[in-house]
C-alpha cells in the first residue's frame, strides 16, 4: 500500500485557492496584480497527472477501451452533480444579463451554450462564449475528462518502458510532437483555446506527471537518473518549443505555455516532497473541499456582481464577502458529499 503524501494537500490548496483569489478579485484592482495565481489550473493538471501515475500507474499494463471508458465514467460521475448544481445557479444570470435583447438568435445560442457546458464538451469548442459561458471554471473538468479519458492509454505505454529514462524520454517525444502539432493549428484556431483550453496543450505536462509519479512510487525520489542521457531529448522539446513560439502565431502572444508550467509545478512537487510534512485533519478537510471552492467561487462572485456593482463596495471588501461566502458554501457542499457520497473528493484526485 502506497503512503500518504500530505504535502499534495497543502500545494492543492495553494493551488485552488489562488485561482479562487485571482477570480474574485476580477472586477477590482487587485485582478491584475494577482494575474499569477490564474496558472493554479496548471498545477491542478500536475497533481492530477503525479497521482494517477503515483497510485494506479501500474494497474494498466494493458490498456484497452474500456478502461478509458472505466476510468472517464468514474470521474465524470464523481463532479457531474456538483457540475449541474453550479450550471443551474448560474442559468439565471445568465438569461437575466440578456433580458433587454432576448431574441431567436440570442435563444438559440445560449441554448447551445447550455448543451455544451452540460455535456463538458466545452474543449472542443473554440469559441470563448462556450467554453467561459455559464459557469466559466468548468471548461477545466472538460479537458480533465479527456486527459483520464487518455490516463490508462498513456500508463500502458509507461509501464513499457522499464528504466525511468525511457519513461522520461517517451514524455519528451511526445512533447516535442505536440509542439509541432500546436504550431500547424495556431493557423486555424484561436491562440487562447489552443494554448489554454484544449486538451492537447495539457497532454505532455500530464503525460510527464505520470511518468513522474510512477517512477516516484518505484524509487520513492528521483534519485539514479542518468541525466545527460535526457539532456538530449530536453534539447528536442526546447528546440521544437522554440519552433513553436518563433515561427507561428503564437509567437509574441501573452498566453501560457500549458505543459511548461505543469513541468514547473512538478518540479515544485518533487521540491516540496523532500520537505517533512505531517497531515492534521484541517489541512486535510481543506484539500478534500477544493474542488467545491473551485466550481463556486465563480458562481458566488457573479451573484455578487449582480446585486453588488462596483463601486457599491471596496475592492478589499467584496473579495473578502466573496471568498467568505465561497468557502462556507463549498464546505456544506462538501458535508453533502460526505454524508451522500455524491461529490468528488477534490481536484486533481
Amino acid at each position: 500500500m502506497k503512503k500518504k503524501l500530505p504535502v499534495l494537500d497543502i500545494f492543492r490548496i495553494a493551488m485552488v485557492w489562488g485561482v479562487v483569489f485571482f477570480h474574485i478579485n476580477g472586477s477590482y484592482p487587485l485582478h491584475s496584480a494577482l494575474s499569477f495565481f490564474s496558472f493554479g489550473v496548471f498545477g491542478c493538471v500536475a497533481i492530477s497527472g503525479f497521482l494517477m501515475g503515483f497510485l494506479h500507474g501500474d494497474e494498466y499494463t494493458d490498456c484497452t477501451l474500456s478502461d478509458c471508458l472505466h476510468v472517464w465514467k468514474k470521474k465524470r460521475n464523481k463532479f457531474y452533480f456538483i457540475h449541474f448544481l453550479t450550471f443551474c445557479m448560474c442559468a439565471p444570470i445568465t438569461v437575466y444579463y440578456h433580458r433587454f435583447s432576448y431574441t431567436v438568435g440570442t435563444a438559440l445560442r445560449d441554448a447551445a451554450n447550455a448543451a455544451a457546458n452540460l455535456l463538458l464538451i466545452q474543449s472542443f469548442l473554440p469559441a470563448e462564449e462556450f467554453y467561459f459561458g455559464f459557469n466559466g471554471v468548468s471548461w477545466y473538468l472538460s479537458t480533465s475528462l479527456v486527459l483520464y479519458f487518455l490516463s490508462p492509454f498513456f500508463s500502458a505505454r509507461l509501464c513499457r518502458r522499464e528504466t525511468p529514462e525511457d519513461k522520461l524520454r517517451f514524455c519528451a517525444l511526445v512533447w516535442a510532437a505536440v509542439n509541432v502539432a500546436m504550431s500547424l493549428l495556431a493557423y486555424v484556431l484561436p491562440i487562447l483555446f489552443l494554448t489554454y483550453i484544449m486538451p492537447l496543450a495539457h497532454i505532455p505536462g500530464y503525460l510527464l506527471a505520470i511518468a513522474v509519479g510512477m517512477i516516484y512510487a518505484e524509487n520513492g525520489n528521483m534519485k539514479g537518473l542518468r541525466w545527460g542521457r535526457l539532456l538530449l531529448w530536453g534539447c528536442l522539446v526546447l528546440g521544437t518549443n522554440f519552433i513553436k513560439n518563433r515561427f507561428s502565431p503564437l509567437y509574441g502572444t501573452e498566453h501560457p505555455d500549458s505543459a511548461a508550467l505543469e513541468a514547473a509545478a512538478l518540479l515544485c512537487i518533487l521540491l516540496l516532497l523532500k520537505l517533512p510534512c505531517r497531515s492534521s485533519r484541517a489541512v486535510e478537510l481543506l484539500s478534500e473541499s477544493s474542488f467545491e471552492l473551485f466550481m463556486v467561487h465563480t458562481v458566488v462572485t457573479r451573484y455578487m456582481s449582480l446585486l453588488w456593482p462596483a463601486g457599491q463596495l471596496t475592492p478589499l471588501l467584496a473579495a473578502a464577502c466573496a471568498f467568505v461566502l465561497s468557502v462556507f458554501l463549498s464546505l456544506a457542499l462538501y458535508a453533502l458529499r460526505r454524508k451522500k457520497r455524491l461529490l468528488p473528493a477534490s481536484v486533481g484526485k
